[in-house]
């Protein structure tokens, strides 16, 4: 017995290596076969994680991400009931990464529009009316000079700030019925379509 060093392994480390994921809540510090399943189970849905069995920083951020992706409480833990829909998800061979957005078409033509030396654009002959109006109604302000909350208040202004420029031309296509600030853009909640293009 002399010199023979025997390894110890805690209840705890034990139970941890026979668990599978859902048996009990996973948040970041634990550790287990159930985390390697967890990690291997958000890859297989989309969400590529590294499977160390170690429910670190990166795993937490990860499943931050599941829960979006799958509308659960966001908090980078993962409950008994969050780890049954992953297995459901698992099993269907349901993917939760975000699909590309389809790009638009370009005009059957190829054409684009063209910058002029003046700083105007000219549509090309095949795009819809709306985008030729669109980029008419910027080309009518192109020498007005910058004004912070310029176009706001009315269309026509001695000036204009980058919201106020985009809502001008945005209405000159019919598809704004009023000025948005940058914050209003960025969430979209105004803008009112007149056409589809």
């Amino acid at each position: 017995m002399a010199g023979a060093l025997v390894p110890t392994v805690s209840a705890a480390q034990a139970e941890a290596a026979r668990l599978t994921l859902g048996d009990r809540n996973l948040s970041q510090g634990m550790a287990g076969r159930d985390v390697r399943v967890l990690q291997d189970f958000l890859t297989r849905v989309g969400v590529k994680t590294s499977v160390d069995g170690q429910y670190g920083p990166n795993t937490a951020r990860r499943v931050k991400t599941w829960e979006r992706r799958s509308q659960r409480r966001i908090n980078g833990r993962m409950s008994r009931a969050d780890g049954r829909k992953l297995r459901r998800q698992v099993n269907a061979g349901v993917t939760v990464a975000p699909q590309p957005e389809p790009q638009p078409a370009a005009p059957a033509t190829g054409e684009t529009a063209v910058l002029n030396a003046d700083g105007t654009a000219t549509a090309p002959a095949s795009a819809p009316q709306v985008v030729k109006d669109v980029i008419a109604a910027g080309n009518r302000i192109i020498d007005k000079p910058y004004k912070y909350g310029g176009g706001h208040g009315k269309w026509e202004d001695s000036g204009y700030d980058c919201s106020g420029s985009m809502s001008y031309a945005l209405h000159g296509g019919g598809l704004l019925d009023e000025a948005l600030t940058s914050s209003g853009f960025s969430i979209g909640r105004k803008c009112v379509a007149r056409s589809s293009w």
